[in-house]
């Protein structure tokens, strides 16, 4: 996702690459939340927490759990995002400026640009003479860019280090929980 976003921005595909900067987002979010969730269940000793979260994690759909009751509901992605926005600011201390939540308001963001809405058409569109001018060509202005780029490389490399935290969590051992 890293280079197909980079290689959008290249092509000035500028929607396409908040799409593909979402999307690592969620993935980063799903990958902290599902380490988060195992090592609290496993540290809890709780036999079912652990099994509810590992089938929520693993098959959970909404859509499939809208259909049939026997499927279990995901973890909401906006609850994994805000979890994730709360740990990697517990990783640093804060820049001033920056305030708690940074994660979560770039999410928020990009999927601003992600839906037909405001967000996305803004990309098309500049105040001038007190009137908003609507023009596709406007497009391909690079002003948003050095900001994606810095949130797809922090993004990418937490991807990384966290689903190699995530593999890490070590087999239950014989006998567990008790």
């Amino acid at each position: 996702m890293l280079r197909l976003a980079i290689l959008a921005i290249n092509e000035g595909a500028i929607i396409t690459s908040h799409v593909l900067t979402r999307a690592l987002d969620e993935t980063l979010a799903a990958i902290v939340g599902s380490r988060v969730k195992i090592e609290s269940a496993i540290a809890a000793c709780d036999e079912k927490r652990l099994a509810t979260t590992l089938n929520k994690l693993t098959c959970g759909s909404q859509y499939m759990a809208d259909k049939r009751p026997d499927f279990p509901k995901p973890y909401g992605v906006g609850k994994l995002v805000a979890e994730t926005a709360e740990f990697l600011d517990g990783l640093v201390d804060l820049p001033p400026g920056i305030a708690p939540g940074e994660f979560g308001r770039n999410y928020g963001f990009v999927s601003e640009f992600v839906h037909p809405s405001i967000g996305s058409f803004s990309i098309y569109q500049k105040i001038q003479d007190g009137q908003i001018i609507f023009d596709r060509s406007l497009g391909l202005r690079v002003h948003p860019i050095p900001d994606l780029l810095t949130t797809l490389r922090m993004c990418g490399h937490f991807v990384l280090t966290e689903a190699q935290r995530l593999a890490s969590v070590p087999d239950l051992p014989p006998g567990w929980p008790a």
